[in-house]
């Protein structure tokens, strides 16, 4: 049997990448990433995305393998609700 799973790919490049919150150095944001790796690879929850797999692609650069889930933008979903999402749809 062949089982194929649909995937969403995410390419972080550390000398491009900015913050939307706030300015952060290419150090800070590569430890960031490195604690975010770290704590989605053991993490299971029906609410957080999956990361299948993360490797690095060359220098400073990493492609996440995330479970793929479809239905719309999430920033812009955030975006219209002026309040913040509700629990049960955040």
């Amino acid at each position: 049997h062949s089982f194929l799973l649909q995937v969403a790919l995410k390419i972080v490049d550390f000398a491009t990448e900015r913050s939307v919150f706030t300015p952060i150095d290419k150090v800070e944001l590569e430890e960031c990433l490195r604690r975010e790796i770290s704590a989605l690879s053991i993490l299971r929850h029906p609410n957080v995305i999956r990361l299948e797999e993360w490797h690095e692609i060359g220098r400073g650069r990493v492609c996440l393998v995330l479970e793929l889930v479809v239905g719309g933008d999430l920033w812009e979903e955030i975006a219209t609700h002026q309040r913040g999402l509700h629990e049960d749809i955040a």
